[in-house]
């Protein structure tokens, strides 16, 4: 399931005008952290744990990639 995501996220970022110019370790760094919470926030709406709007959702993943993208620091998980 990793991979295949993987394959995906890498698909929609190379044709998003947005993001098609991030380097690699920032592709990186986006990827795992962003499928983790991806990953939670399904399984506790499945499960009926939770519920999430579209603009929380939005709001959620727009301040992940903006903390990423504007933290020099940042270390790519691996897995």
């Amino acid at each position: 399931m990793f991979d295949y995501s993987l394959e995906n996220y890498k698909k929609i970022v190379a044709n998003s005008s947005q993001y098609q110019n991030l380097t690699e370790e920032q592709n990186d760094a986006l990827h795992i952290p962003s499928w983790i919470v991806d990953n939670g926030m399904a399984a506790s709406s499945i499960a009926g744990i939770r519920t999430y709007s579209n603009e929380y959702l939005i709001t959620i993943f727009e301040e992940i990639i903006n903390y990423i993208l504007n933290n020099p620091n940042i270390v790519p998980i691996s897995r």
